[in-house]
């Protein structure tokens, strides 16, 4: 095998010396006769990486880190022979002539690079109060204020986190005590998404919760109401609703339970969720209100 056909390593001799367990270590052509080289170093290597482009893994990893940076849109750009993770994507892919013509520039200028981006075809957003109805609020004269409720939930939020703070009025305390009681896990301000299809359209309302209790088998969702009256409870009820879904869906193995913890009271009520019917069926005719 490869008798004559190759030039000696080094020395004297004529022949090259073949190793069925090292194979051919030189990667050049001697013969133009036989074409393409077939020699190569460290052959089963080489072989191997031509046949098995391992290097796309890295890639494709690359290619999903940037592509998961997009916060609104994502732009693809090629040249004549695009990438083959390109071509394999669901999108449509668009040929542009680019317009070139020639500038005389007498100095340096900096140029903001800009595109015109498609209206995005993604789901509506809505905040579950825009489900609730505002006049309910007008009956609670007796309020403290938006600057109150912002204070307490605050307290509520840095107590929880552990943070040194110290109650100043009645509420802190009975929000103090009201997590002193909680053994589980508390996180609170938890971002709540929940993707609804309302009339062929897809709805997101999306919401933060106040406080989530969890243990082994159970989640507790809790939100702080400064409220010196329960008259606005009917409407409350479709905020927790939302956050219940969404827990439900994260804690498929927790028993879920959604309260209201009124902090002038010192009382916890557990609101019974509406069903996501239900809050289908409440964006819908929210959204053909504001159309």
């Amino acid at each position: 095998m490869n008798s004559g056909a190759f030039p000696p390593s080094g020395g004297s001799s004529g022949t090259i010396t073949y190793s069925e367990t090292a194979g051919l270590r030189q990667r050049k052509c001697y013969d133009d006769a036989h074409g393409e080289p077939h020699v190569y170093d460290n052959w089963r290597a080489d072989v191997l990486r031509r046949c098995q482009p391992t290097e796309y893994d890295e890639e494709r990893r690359l290619l999903y880190v940037a592509m998961t940076r997009a916060e609104d849109h994502l732009l693809f750009a090629a040249g004549e022979e695009p990438n083959t993770f390109l071509e394999e994507l669901p999108v449509e892919i668009e040929t542009l002539e680019p317009g070139i013509s020639s500038v005389d520039i007498d100095e340096t200028t900096h140029t903001q690079f800009s595109i015109d981006a498609p209206a995005s075809p993604g789901s509506e957003g809505h905040s579950p109060h825009s489900l609730m109805d505002d006049s309910i609020y007008e009956d609670g004269s007796d309020g403290r204020g938006m600057d109150f409720g912002s204070r307490v939930h605050e307290f509520a939020e840095d107590y929880a986190l552990g943070k040194d703070v110290t109650p100043d009025n009645d509420d802190e305390r009975h929000v103090k005590a009201l997590l002193d009681g909680l053994s589980g896990d508390l996180r609170v301000e938890e971002r709540a998404y929940l993707p609804l299809r309302v009339d062929g359209t897809q709805v997101t309302l999306s919401g933060v919760i106040d406080l989530v209790h969890v243990t082994d088998d159970t989640v507790e969702i809790v939100d702080f109401k400064t409220d010196l009256s329960r008259h606005a409870e009917s409407e409350y009820r479709i905020q927790l609703s939302v956050y219940y879904h969404v827990l439900n869906e994260w804690f498929s193995t927790h028993t879920v339970t959604a309260s209201l913890f009124y902090t002038a009271e010192d009382t916890r009520v557990e609101i019974e969720p509406l069903s996501e019917a239900e809050l289908v069926e409440l964006a819908g005719n929210h959204r053909s209100v504001i159309e």
